[in-house]
């Protein structure tokens, strides 16, 4: 650790400091006795110099005033003292720039959070979040998963509730109940969890995503609150049967401006199948996630997944892949039948014209939707 500098004006003595971006952490370090006022002073200079494009903690580094160990431990041990876009900057997750640009988009967006606007601008994900409410709000912050919670105490409450409030009720004592949450100043939602289980909360923090995903999961296990999960399920199923029936190389599921429509791909061709409400298919969507073990709480960047089913008494590997429209996320799977083997020359379906000329061809190239490729150069080579 630096030496301790006793003495000098304290950082409310300085004039515009806590205008000067970081000057809430050089306030603290002189209200602590890590650097002197002159100390400060001399940062402020360089910083001005630069055009304020770096925050007073990183000069103090470069100058050697501060060690980032040093730093960093007194950032976390003074978290409640910051603002939480100055606490990202001091962390590390934002630049200076991003968090100007971000506060002048609070400005005019009125009842928005600062942290969800950095989500928003793609500037954080909701991991960094949790962690930075933890330093600034001294809350520990958990990993949570579904197979370390309490799944009789989880189905108390309504999936609807807890995904609303991002609040999830996981373990509880005879007097306690403790509750992982991704906002842990949502007071209404926890004084909810104390009133009906007549127990003291203890609250922790954990990822946006994380919850989400837990909840996912009781929803396909069958939890309380899930009322339209056979509804989902029965769709789901349903759209994996046709697929597979009708020998669909690919599901398309695609957001439009009124509705959600399914279309299957044979021998190469987009064909129409159903037509879906838009708040049955994010559901759907979300399912299909949840089996491909994709990340259900992220919907606005690419994500790819796989997963296996037994539809119809045939099994099948679908590869899923998301992405982004303006009416929102789209979903593309790719149907790999398990079963079926390859067909010999005289199942291939061509004209027997064509199918002569196949055979005594000296040379062949095989073109055409997939499968039929394969079948094409397996059958000669078998007849060979």
């Amino acid at each position: 650790m630096s030496e301790v500098r006793q003495g000098g004006s304290t950082g409310e003595e300085i004039e515009g400091l806590d205008q000067q971006p970081g000057g809430t952490f050089a306030g603290i370090l002189i209200n602590d006795g890590v650097l002197t006022a002159g100390q400060v002073k001399k940062s402020v200079r360089v910083q001005e110099k630069l055009g304020a494009s770096k925050l007073l903690s990183t000069i103090f580094v470069e100058l050697g005033m501060l060690t980032e160990d040093e730093h960093r431990r007194l950032v976390c041990k003074h978290g409640r003292s910051f603002r939480l876009g100055e606490l990202f900057c001091e962390l590390g997750y934002i630049t200076l720039a991003q968090l100007l640009q971000a506060e002048l988009v609070l400005k005019q967006s009125p009842g928005k959070r600062i942290g969800a606007i950095f989500r928003e601008l793609g500037m954080i994900d909701d991991r960094q979040l949790a962690q930075a409410l933890s330093e600034q709000l001294r809350i520990p912050l958990i990993h949570i998963d579904l197979d370390t919670a309490d799944h009789d105490l989880m189905r108390q409450f309504p999936v609807k509730f807890m995904r609303m409030h991002l609040a999830v009720p996981y373990e509880a004592s005879a007097t306690r109940v403790s509750i992982a949450t991704a906002n842990p100043l949502d007071n209404p939602a926890i004084e909810e969890v104390e009133r009906r289980l007549r127990k003291k909360a203890v609250v922790v923090i954990a990822a946006e995503s994380a919850l989400l995903s837990m909840l996912g999961k009781l929803e396909m296990a069958g939890g309380k609150g899930s009322e339209q999960h056979d509804q989902v399920a029965e769709v789901v199923d349903s759209i994996l049967l046709a697929a597979i029936r009708q020998h669909a190389s690919d599901i398309h599921i695609e957001p439009m401006e009124s509705h959600t429509r399914i279309r299957l791909r044979l021998d190469g061709v987009l064909i129409h199948k159903m037509d879906l409400p838009s708040e049955l298919a994010q559901r759907v969507i979300a399912r299909l996630k949840v089996l491909a073990s994709m990340d259900i709480s992220d919907s606005r960047r690419h994500q790819d997944g796989r997963f296996s089913r037994d539809v119809g008494h045939i099994n099948a590997d679908y590869r899923v892949s998301t992405y982004v429209t303006i009416y929102g996320e789209n979903m593309v799977m790719r149907v790999l039948r398990s079963t079926g083997g390859l067909k010999n020359i005289e199942q291939i379906s061509m004209s027997r014209g064509l199918l002569d000329r196949f055979k005594h061809e000296a040379l062949d190239v095989p073109t055409g939707v997939r499968g039929c490729k394969l079948n094409c150069v397996n059958a000669l080579l078998s007849k060979n």
